[in-house]
């Protein structure tokens, strides 16, 4: 790896490591305060609370990194660990947008008096109700083909007549790990490639 190879630093390779590390930390505790994205779905679907525990941990893991893989005997074990983590960021990245591009739908809610879009989580699977409007409509002649959203709009908006509460707690479950294997596996790998530069820079 190009960690090992270079020695640009030279007595700075410490200080480099732990900057490293730092700037990591530092991000996994500011992902866990942040504000959604507009593509995003609102907190009222998923709630801070994970978010800012997973950053938490994060943060733990870096320190543990830092603190006990600081010898050159666990360089093969960085290597590895941060080549996984950056596949769990990307694979996690890939997830995280099918679920917000195929399961999150457009609510319109008034606040103050002036009409709010928010952007909400829907489920895995339909109620019986939706389905059967559903089938009505598709039986029609000329036959009325629904989306979801559309779904959504003529139930006023209540995504519990649309879907089940358990398919949309399953839906947010999924929402909650693949964010969090997002953020965790990047901010741990950078972590890890600070490490691993420090190592390599004290290298004889």
């Amino acid at each position: 790896m190009i960690f090992l190879q270079s020695n640009e630093y030279g007595p700075f390779s410490d200080i480099v490591s732990g900057a490293g590390s730092l700037i990591a930390t530092a991000g996994a505790l500011a992902l866990g305060w942040r504000r959604r994205a507009r593509w995003e779905p609102s907190e009222e679907d998923v709630a801070n609370g994970p978010q800012r525990v997973g950053s938490l941990l994060v943060v733990i893991a870096i320190a543990l990194l830092f603190t006990q893989t600081r010898d050159q005997s666990h360089l093969p074990f960085l290597n590895r660990l941060t080549l996984w983590l950056g596949i769990a960021t990307i694979v996690s990245l890939l997830i995280y947008g099918i679920l917000v591009g195929t399961l999150t739908y457009n609510r319109l809610d008034k606040v103050n008096g002036n009409v709010v879009q928010k952007k909400i989580i829907g489920g895995f699977w339909l109620t019986k109700a939706a389905n059967i409007v559903l089938s009505q409509k598709a039986s029609q002649t000329p036959p009325v083909f629904l989306t979801k959203q559309e779904l959504l709009m003529g139930a006023g908006y209540d995504p519990d007549k649309v879907w089940s509460p358990f398919s949309r707690s399953l839906a947010k479950s999924a929402f909650v790990v693949c964010y969090l294997g997002l953020t965790a596996s990047g901010t741990v790998a950078l972590a890890c490639a600070s490490i691993i530069l420090g190592l390599g820079q004290a290298r004889p």
